[in-house]
């Protein structure tokens, strides 16, 4: 007897000790799978929320300020999309937005400078940009029958030749070189020239009756004894008038009749026709002096 007591007794013991150790271990388990609730539901309601905040801060709109009225709408639209696309996720919250606006504008072939960029409070963000304006067509020799688009300090403009009415921009015709890619400055020392006598004209009255100005003879590689330059005047289907500008002197000590000088008489010229250019004459040559004529 005094034995079963003693062995029962034991056998207790041992049975309350193993519901202490599982009872031990149930609650550790719970306690580290709540902790593991906790912290996971913490770290992913962390994440919610800056994800959240971080979607609340994007961009909403980008606008481009002052857009002046020659530029088709279509191509405005189309330079806001594109730098709206290159900030696609970005915080207006970010320190360097301003920075990377800026960046992504001044790259667009349609803007020549970027004065400012101004982000506000509802996500918006303005650009104050100056455009490059459509200057001149240019031909090459290379190329007979394509034109170009370009800017008055030469740079390609991105737009097919096909939405431009023709009529309204002069031909510098028969540049050399082949042209840049769009954006870019096309470095040509004939097209230089051809820019810098279409600057003498752009006001003129009769700026209109001028249709190409002509470089293929540019420092004399086709023919030296004729003019380096020279511009055609025409309307509609009249006759043709061969304008014989010639050079521009390559410093002051080159003896050669000012440009400027050349365009004053050619003013006086115009003037004592009542403002009438192509068709009266067969050619003006203004390397001289005094200016020679040829009458139809």
């Amino acid at each position: 007897m005094g034995r079963n007591g003693k062995g029962s007794k034991s056998a207790d013991g041992d049975n309350q000790q193993r519901r202490i150790k599982v009872t031990f271990i149930i609650k550790v388990t719970i306690v580290i799978g709540l902790s593991v609730i906790i912290i996971g539901g913490g770290y992913f309601l962390k994440q919610r929320f800056f994800s959240t905040a971080k979607d609340e801060a994007r961009v909403r709109q980008l606008r481009l300020m002052d857009i002046p009225p020659w530029l088709p709408r279509d191509i405005a639209r189309r330079v806001v999309s594109e730098i709206q696309l290159s900030l696609k996720g970005k915080s207006i919250l970010d320190e360097e937005l301003s920075r990377d606006v800026y960046r992504i504008a001044i790259s667009n072939p349609w803007i020549a400078t970027v004065d400012k960029v101004i982000k506000h409070r509802d996500r918006t963000i303005d650009i104050y940009a100056r455009f490059r304006r459509p200057y001149a067509l240019v031909a090459t020799e290379n190329e007979p029958g394509k034109f170009y688009l370009i800017d008055n300090e030469a740079v390609v403009l991105p737009i097919s030749t096909n939405r431009i009415e023709m009529g309204k921009f002069i031909v510098i015709d028969g540049v050399q070189s082949s042209p840049p890619k769009a954006g870019e400055k096309w470095n040509s020392p004939d097209l230089s020239d051809g820019i810098r006598l279409l600057s003498l004209i752009k006001d003129k009255p009769y700026i209109d009756q001028i249709t190409t100005i002509d470089v293929r003879n540019y420092n004399g590689r086709i023919n030296p004894s004729e003019p380096y330059l020279r511009m055609y005047a025409q309307v509609g289907n009249s006759k043709r008038t061969d304008i014989r500008f010639g050079r521009f002197p390559i410093d002051d000590l080159d003896y050669c009749v000012s440009p400027e000088k050349k365009i004053e008489q050619l003013d006086k010229i115009v003037a004592q026709n009542n403002g009438r250019l192509a068709g009266v004459w067969n050619w003006i040559d203004l390397r001289y002096d005094r200016p020679h004529l040829s009458m139809n």
